[in-house]
């Protein structure tokens, strides 16, 4: 009788092993977990990469939430529905699985973090929408047991765009924001939900202002807010859009001047609710070049080439925008008569 075991996985060599639990999707790296402790044991210590391109979590409701993963070549819809006082129901195209001693919040929290633990590629998009009855509980439970998973990571979790849109607590997305690698994230969005015909609502980031990875994005906007906070916060961004408190003619001679320091300036637009020393702006910032009804305008050649900047004023909004010669014409910028600073 030969003492050579019968050929199955358990006996492949750990190259063969890695090889095939790469070309699998999410879901299958999950299913094979269950498999046996050992086969646990290795997806759980190996680098594997689970290709997740984007993240979209929904917190509907107190009974209802949801988790959407895009990869490459599938989209995983997964929901969360509350069952009973302290357990939930997982459902997942054809399937329903039932977990006890557990709320929606947080296995939601624990499976996506379970998932992200084997991302080692740079996720494009995280996208997280709150409702207002979400605010408290759902979302303090759901990004609490999120962070803890992204901190046993081996390295910080690579994403470019972090995007966060309805009700906003910055004490919920600072334990979030700070399990992202600062060299890699680009943006971050905040939005409101249907709340247009509403007043504009302050937007507390003062403890993001001051976090690694804010000093290393390049574009931002927040919709249906006010930021209370200094522009001096904002002029290293090359993309921006938003409402702040208040400007200074001072503030708007600085992005002036960081806007032309780079040809990796794209658009930066603000409204503003206050406007302290307006009547000393064409005094100190300059004349408009052109003025068209309530639009002011100002055109700027870029050092050493051929690229514009145009600023533009008008009721209680600013836009600087680089400018392209090819598109001169769409924006009505003359070729032949832009200043130099």
């Amino acid at each position: 009788m030969s003492d050579n075991p019968h050929p199955n996985l358990m006996n492949m060599p750990e190259f063969f092993l890695k090889s095939i639990l790469n070309k699998l999707d999410v879901q299958s790296v999950q299913t094979m977990r269950k498999v046996s402790p050992t086969f646990r044991y290795y997806v759980d210590h190996s680098r594997l990469d689970s290709r997740i391109l984007k993240i979209e979590v929904f917190l509907q409701n107190p009974e209802k939430i949801s988790l959407d993963l895009k990869t490459a070549n599938d989209l995983f819809e997964i929901e969360y529905l509350k069952n009973g006082e302290n357990g939930c129901s997982v459902k997942y195209r054809n399937t329903r699985k039932e977990v006890t001693g557990q709320n929606i919040a947080t296995t939601l929290g624990n499976d996506l973090g379970l998932i992200l633990k084997k991302q080692l590629s740079v996720v494009k998009e995280f996208s997280l929408m709150c409702n207002e009855s979400c605010l408290t509980t759902i979302c303090d439970e759901f990004v609490g047991t999120l962070s803890g998973q992204l901190a046993e990571r081996d390295s910080p979790f690579k994403l470019k765009t972090f995007s966060w849109e309805g009700s906003i607590d910055e004490g919920q997305i600072i334990p979030l924001l700070s399990r992202f690698d600062p060299i890699h994230i680009n943006k971050i969005e905040f939005q409101r939900l249907n709340k247009s015909s509403e007043p504009r609502r302050p937007l507390d980031v003062k403890e993001i202002l001051n976090s690694p990875q804010w000093g290393r994005i390049k574009a931002f906007e927040a919709v249906g807010f006010v930021v209370p906070n200094q522009m001096r916060h904002f002029t290293h961004l090359t993309s921006a859009n938003f409402m702040i408190e208040t400007v200074t003619t001072e503030d708007i001679m600085t992005l002036r001047q960081t806007a032309l320091q780079t040809t990796r300036f794209n658009e930066f637009s603000f409204s503003y609710v206050n406007f302290t020393d307006e009547t000393q702006l064409f005094g100190l910032f300059g004349q408009p070049h052109r003025t068209e009804g309530m639009k002011n305008k100002w055109f700027y050649k870029y050092p050493g080439g051929r690229d514009a900047l145009l600023v533009i004023w008008e009721t209680n909004r600013f836009k600087f925008a680089h400018i392209q010669p090819r598109s001169f014409d769409k924006f009505g910028i003359p070729k032949h008569d832009l200043v130099v600073l």
